[in-house]
């Protein structure tokens, strides 16, 4: 389990919250830091209706992820889409060599906060995808891939390590006015009594484009 039922609460009420503030909440305050990624604004574009002779810029659209590589720690491996369990908890990959892709929310290269979640290692305590996940540092790129072939370029700005009940999920899921890319897995000892493990490791990055 990547995103336990402790850390995920209060869905309809936040849901009904951003639709009613809409853009009025352009960054997440300390309040949302203990609500589930489902609740928090992943803002999804508005439609613009242009005047009569008016050309407007319409940015190409982004399609699922496909493919999610990470040179510095060798990783190269398919990405699965996932949403939430009835617990309201982030889904999982199917196979431990997979990495899963927040559905619900954002598609790397689209504005706001997209989310990859992977596995530390395989039930018999072996590597899996995301097990080298913490030797990365800022400056270190992550390339994803669509379904169209399309390629995005994110570099790493930030590596945290927070308690597994207290990751700030609201700068992981909530709305940001920058396209991000945050992948997330377990760190720390395994806690028998909660069946986890007792830290959450989120590499945070921002979206590079041009040269």
């Amino acid at each position: 389990m990547i995103l336990d039922k402790k850390m995920m609460s209060i869905f309809a009420f936040i849901r009904l919250f951003i639709l009613l503030v809409g853009i009025a909440l352009l960054e997440p305050g300390p309040a949302l830091a203990a609500l589930e990624p489902g609740a928090l604004a992943i803002s999804r574009p508005v439609a613009v209706v242009p005047q009569e002779g008016e050309e407007i810029d319409r940015p190409a659209p982004v399609l699922r992820p496909a493919r999610l590589r990470i040179p510095a720690i060798g990783v190269d491996t398919a990405v699965e889409a996932v949403g939430e369990d009835d617990a309201g908890r982030m889904g999982t990959p199917t196979q431990v060599e997979n990495v899963a892709w927040y559905e619900p929310g954002v598609a790397p290269g689209e504005i706001g906060n997209a989310v990859m979640a992977g596995h530390l290692d395989r039930a018999d305590g072996k590597p899996a995808v995301f097990w080298a996940l913490g030797k990365l540092r800022p400056g270190d790129e992550i390339l994803v891939t669509d379904a169209g072939g399309a390629e995005y370029r994110f570099q790493v700005v930030q590596v945290a390590t927070y308690p597994y009940d207290k990751a700030p999920l609201a700068e992981i899921f909530g709305f940001s006015l920058r396209s991000r890319l945050n992948l997330i897995t377990c760190r720390g000892r395994w806690d028998r009594k909660q069946r986890t493990y007792q830290e959450r490791l989120v590499v945070f990055s921002e979206q590079v484009t041009g040269d």
